[in-house]
């Protein structure tokens, strides 16, 4: 890392290069992603791939898709789930004809969420007939477990959900 002045508090810091503009920038006044922040997004932008923004880059270009990926991730944890063995519950939600195919995923509940998440976007607010299969693959000595599953979403009638909830998990 190079000595530079950082251009939103002129210090003298070790500094990072904005992605976008490459203006220096000290650890302080830079705003950091990974590179898997908005990995929940089909298509993540160009400009949100970048990993390092200066204040000002960051304000112009990424607060506003940063805040709304945030709201839509709270959306999504809040979802109602039901799964295919579900069918009492949810005979009388009206089924899409949209159905979410995931391939692979390392963990289940990431599975899940990632199936909330883009019911969120498409303006969802249930996910029926989550069918999800675990496929374990052994590695030399390690054993690896992959998800894969489809999801249908369904915007459900006021008095088409089951009320207590505690059905869900305990059919007796």
């Amino acid at each position: 890392m190079e000595k530079l002045e950082c251009t939103t508090c002129r210090s003298q810091k070790t500094t990072l290069r904005c992605g976008i503009c490459t203006e220096p920038s000290c650890k302080t006044c830079a705003h950091l992603f990974t590179e898997d922040a908005f990995s929940f997004l089909p298509k993540v932008p160009e400009v949100m791939t970048k990993g390092v923004y200066c204040h000002t880059c960051y304000l112009a270009n990424i607060e506003e898709q940063a805040e709304a990926y945030e709201k839509t991730m709270e959306a999504a944890r809040n979802i109602d789930v039901y799964f295919a063995d579900q069918g009492k519950e949810t005979r009388r939600i009206k089924r899409t004809q949209i159905k979410y195919k995931i391939a692979s995923c390392e963990d289940r509940d990431e599975l899940i969420l990632r199936f909330a998440f883009l019911a969120v976007l498409d303006g969802y607010s249930t996910l029926v007939d989550v069918d999800i299969v675990a496929e374990k693959k052994l590695d030399g000595t390690r054993q690896k477990t992959n998800y894969r599953g489809t999801a249908s979403p369904a915007n459900p009638q006021p008095g088409h959900t089951p009320k207590d909830r505690s059905i869900r998990h305990n059919p007796n």
